[in-house]
């Protein structure tokens, strides 16, 4: 069932369904809960998660890879040039990491291209100049997004083809590629400590090899924009794509180092398409700047991530306009950027993107994947870990973890459960509304309803817990006295 299925299920229990979008969002809320709760207390097999991490050497600069600031400027660039063995193109994942230059370290926050970064200037005095003895030290590694909690680290020795590419706008559109293969040395599975265990053991970051070992590190976190947005519609003389009578609604959120903080208060308002001489936009002002968040200067590196819905069209059910219902990603704004113009559009395509150093809006996430059609994402910590020793070479690993679901938005969207487990968000919603409104019997009734169902996905889909295995020989008269049976459950 998707989410309005389960919603008409749970209303059709009720013998209750009136078209109040009010009540619509109460029921979506007591689903979600119970969604996100069940999904994240165990470590369901079907909540699991395989990718990939690449682990990466120091970058290092010299005389043919200077990093040059202009003065004031927190703005980095290296020299431009084709090849491997001559210049250095930064790879997306250099975000968050430490940039260490003239002994003082400084905190990327953001890749505009392969040959720029940003810094935070907050780690010490300005830069200004030309730089050949500089360093990027990986000292940690940003965990997805959607990670719980990280079930394994495996080295299989694999290989992975990168390349890295930067166009230069401002000389005929030049391309630069730089191409690695990256192989890893199969050294196995991980082991995990946590911090505690580390700081006994004091693995020293500077000590090069073949990492075998992940520690646990911080948990990063950022403060959500205080006040929502002001809004209004504005006269211009170019075509929308907002549908007419719709009721949009409007966050953002801020985006700093790889970090992205929960999104601020929402703001709405019903859409008028036309009006003599023109079209309207939705003009969006007052998103608020880092200085008056509470920080000493605006050159902070946060940037304000925009994004929207649509609630209502015409008050007609079941519409079918791009992006109905759920929050969009439609913009992402310099942190001296309070005012936004939305024209309805959601771009596609690379050529659609706007931005360079001294551009005002980035569309490109940190991978340079295009973010318009990103669903918004709730906030909270971003996890981090690192690797003991520090990598030699750069090589990617397999990482399984437990993953985090998106909340359950649009009618259309179907929770991440095995479809015969679908009701028992039903008993549960239903028991909580039950006993909201003083039905005590009936809530009983789903209670006793949604623990039996709940006992039998555990038994069926809960993890299978670590066993010993003994490496031996194997033949036929082995395995005619092996006694097979079901793994156990955790």
């Amino acid at each position: 069932m998707n989410l309005n299925g389960i919603r008409d299920e749970i209303n059709a229990a009720l013998d209750y369904n009136p078209e109040l979008q009010q009540y619509k969002d109460i029921v979506t809320r007591v689903v979600n809960r119970h969604y996100m709760q069940v999904s994240s207390q165990y470590h369901w097999l079907f909540m699991q998660q395989k990718g990939q991490l690449v682990l990466r050497k120091t970058i290092s600069g010299s005389t043919l890879n200077n990093m040059t600031f202009s003065t004031g400027s927190r703005v980095g660039s290296l020299p431009t040039g084709a090849g491997t063995s001559t210049k250095t193109l930064l790879p997306p994942d250099v975000v968050g990491q430490l940039l260490e230059i003239d002994n003082q370290s400084f905190l990327i926050t953001h890749r505009p291209t392969a040959r720029h970064i940003i810094i935070d200037p907050a780690g010490g005095d300005a830069l200004n100049g030309s730089y050949t003895d500089w360093k990027i030290k990986y000292d940690k590694y940003a965990l997805p997004r959607d990670c719980v909690e990280v079930l394994g680290m495996m080295d299989r020795g694999t290989s992975r083809k990168e390349t890295v590419s930067y166009t230069d706008i401002d000389n005929g559109g030049a391309v630069y590629t730089s191409t690695q293969t990256m192989t890893a040395p199969e050294k196995g599975r991980f082991t995990f400590l946590d911090a505690r265990k580390e700081e006994f053991l004091f693995l020293d970051k500077d000590s090069t090899g073949d990492s075998f070992v992940s520690i646990e590190e911080t948990h990063e976190n950022l403060s959500p924009p205080e006040f929502e947005p002001s809004i209004s519609e504005i006269l211009t003389f170019t075509a929308t794509n907002l549908a007419d009578g719709a009721t949009y609604e409007y966050c953002y959120t801020f985006a700093y180092a790889g970090w992205e903080s929960p999104p601020s208060p929402t703001v709405e308002v019903k859409y008028t398409r036309v009006r003599a001489g023109g079209y309207n936009f939705i003009r969006l002002a007052n998103l608020m700047q880092p200085a008056a968040y509470g920080l000493a200067t605006d050159e902070t590196g946060i940037m304000k991530k925009v994004y929207r819905r649509m609630r209502l069209a015409g008050g007609t059910k079941g519409n079918t306009v791009t992006g109905g219902g759920a929050w969009r990603h439609i913009a992402t704004l310099r942190e001296n950027q309070t005012v936004y113009e939305d024209g309805g559009l959601e771009l596609t395509v690379a050529s659609d993107y706007s931005d360079n150093v001294n551009g005002v809006v980035s569309l490109l996430s940190g991978d340079g994947v295009l973010t318009e059609l990103e669903r918004l994402y709730d906030g909270g910590p971003r996890q981090y870990i690192r690797t003991w020793y520090t990598p030699g070479s750069d090589f990617p690993v397999e990482m399984r973890y437990l993953r985090r679901p998106r909340r359950l938005s649009h009618d259309a969207d179907t929770p991440g459960w095995p479809v015969q487990y679908h009701h028992l968000l039903v008993y549960l919603a239903l028991q909580d509304i039950c006993l909201q409104h003083g039905m005590a019997s009936q809530a009983t009734i789903y209670e006793r309803r949604a623990i039996p169902l709940l006992e039998r996905m555990k038994s069926k889909y809960l993890s299978r817990s670590d066993r010993m295995f003994v490496r031996r020989g194997f033949d036929k008269a082995m395995a005619d006295l092996e006694r097979w049976g079901v793994p156990s459950k955790s």
